[in-house]
């Protein structure tokens, strides 16, 4: 089975939530590999691969699946339709985007 590696935008109360339930299942084929957050100092208390550079995300190879969980609508957008582009799946919490 192929591996899931998670590109995350945002760490906030959903984005944290994932990554709790992500390692609460114990599985070696779901990873999130980056995350993508506005604060790169903030203290969050998890050992993960904090970023805040897209960039980072969209051009790292082992990335097979975009979830996009910010407050910023025009910004969701962009992050949506650039992973569309790139022909990497994406999942967006983001409604009002659509509005």
């Amino acid at each position: 089975m192929k591996r899931l590696n998670i590109g995350l935008f945002g760490f906030g109360n959903v984005g944290r939530g994932l990554y709790d339930v992500l390692g609460r299942i114990e599985s070696d084929s779901v990873h999130i590999r980056r995350i993508c957050v506005r604060d790169i100092n903030k203290e969050r208390g998890v050992d993960a691969e904090f970023t805040d550079d897209a960039d980072a995300i969209f051009n790292d190879s082992e990335i097979n699946l975009i979830v996009e969980v910010i407050d910023d609508a025009e910004a969701a957008y962009g992050i949506v339709k650039r992973a569309l582009k790139s022909r990497i799946p994406v999942v967006s919490g983001n409604k009002k985007m659509l509005g």
